[in-house]
């Protein structure tokens, strides 16, 4: 469970409810093979996320190596840590949109600049599943865990 220590206060606690809410966290799962690009991924059905924290550090070019102070290492952790959240996050939106019979959770906060911002992710995202509103959601509420947290009580238990 590498996955845990990059994970920052906020989503520990998004990490607790998803727990609570019957999901299973798997870390570097096969399916994280399908593109270096994912971190992470949402299987409703089955009740499980999946972190790809290989991924992540690849794309971190983890294996670099630091100076003498060791500063690229810290500054790595730091930014394996922002993205790990966001991702555990973001997928903590699908699941609540799945808990919610696969709808939107806050459909007043729609925006057009999350698909303007993260067309490429969004376009990643549905090369392996989903519709272009719940992603655009998801990218949407990754940086709200507070309210993806109540989510997540309000549609999963």
């Amino acid at each position: 469970m590498e996955y845990v220590d990059f994970l920052n206060s906020n989503a520990r606690i998004v990490h607790n409810q998803v727990v609570k809410a019957g999901y299973q966290i798997i870390e570097n799962s096969p399916y994280c093979l399908m593109a270096k690009q994912i971190l992470a991924l949402h299987n409703g059905r089955a009740k499980k996320i999946y972190l790809c924290t290989q991924n992540l550090k690849n794309i971190l070019v983890w294996s670099a190596p630091t100076g003498p102070r060791n500063v690229f290492a810290k500054s790595k952790v730091k930014q394996a840590r922002f993205y790990m959240s966001k991702a555990l996050t973001h997928e903590a939106v699908h699941a609540a949109q799945y808990c919610n019979n696969n709808n939107l959770i806050a459909p007043e906060r729609s925006s057009s600049v999350v698909t303007d911002f993260k067309k490429q992710a969004i376009q990643l995202s549905l090369a392996v599943g989903g519709t272009k509103q719940r992603e655009e959601e998801a990218y949407l509420l990754e940086t709200n865990p507070a309210f993806v947290v109540a989510a997540l009580k309000r549609f999963c238990f």
